[in-house]
């Protein structure tokens, strides 16, 4: 990126100089508008509500992506072809923040009889819900991928049914090129809480458990994911 930059000469007058060399600002910068919602009373979408509440890394979900998501980037490649896409690599080594957020929405049911429990633990597993969501990165011929900085989300009593932001907190760390970036979220573990989407309940006419990346009123942009070059 060609700079201008502010200088004084001899004389005292102020004006711009083009700057001699290129400032390399690399940013990618998505934002995106578009659900990513699953329906567990849905055939279609059965099997992948049950997998995701079984909890743990092992059964996440990743945060997809589409091209008009993409709104600034000189910093990674990714697979425009095949949307949605996920997974992001890094073009040059050096130092990257991370950060996003995800607007999430459990649709969690109740349990009955709160209030009379015996049992206080379970008075209280059975009136909560809660969600992982995470920053990814992989190594070219790593197997596994690997949390650089995640964050845990609960909905308490009282507030179960509503969509909440889940902000993942910006990480700083040292990236080589041909390294992969990706956004996932997934059920802290099968125990933690209600399964997502067992209500049941209505939402913009859909009565089949909706559960996952969701609208809130006011907000437009459900997810966004943001890497950045510090070095």
């Amino acid at each position: 990126i060609n700079t201008e930059v502010l200088v004084r000469n001899k004389a005292g007058k102020i004006g711009l100089k083009q700057a001699d060399e290129k400032v390399p600002a690399l940013l990618m910068f998505l934002q995106s508008k578009d659900y990513q919602f699953y329906k567990a009373g849905k055939p279609a979408d059965a099997k992948t509500a049950a997998e995701f509440n079984k909890g743990g890394i092992a059964h996440l979900l990743t945060v997809g992506w589409k091209v008009h998501d993409v709104l600034i980037n000189n910093a990674v490649d990714y697979d425009s072809a095949k949307e949605p896409f996920s997974e992001f690599t890094i073009r040059q080594s050096g130092v990257y923040e991370m950060s996003g957020y995800v607007l999430y929405k459990t649709n969690c049911e109740l349990k009955a009889g709160f209030a009379s429990a015996k049992n206080a633990a379970d008075c209280f597993r059975n009136n909560y819900a809660g969600v992982i969501v995470a920053i990814q990165y992989k190594e070219p011929q790593a197997a596994q991928w690997i949390n650089t900085t995640t964050t845990l989300q609960i909905w308490p009593l009282g507030a179960i049914n509503y969509t909440l932001t889940v902000a993942v907190p910006p990480v700083v760390k040292h990236l080589n090129a041909g390294d992969k970036l990706r956004m996932v979220f997934y059920r802290p573990s099968e125990n933690f809480g209600l399964p997502h989407g067992n209500s049941g309940k209505v939402y913009d006419g859909d009565t089949e458990g909706t559960f996952g990346i969701y609208s809130a009123d006011g907000i437009e942009a459900v997810r966004s994911f943001k890497i950045v070059g510090i070095n």
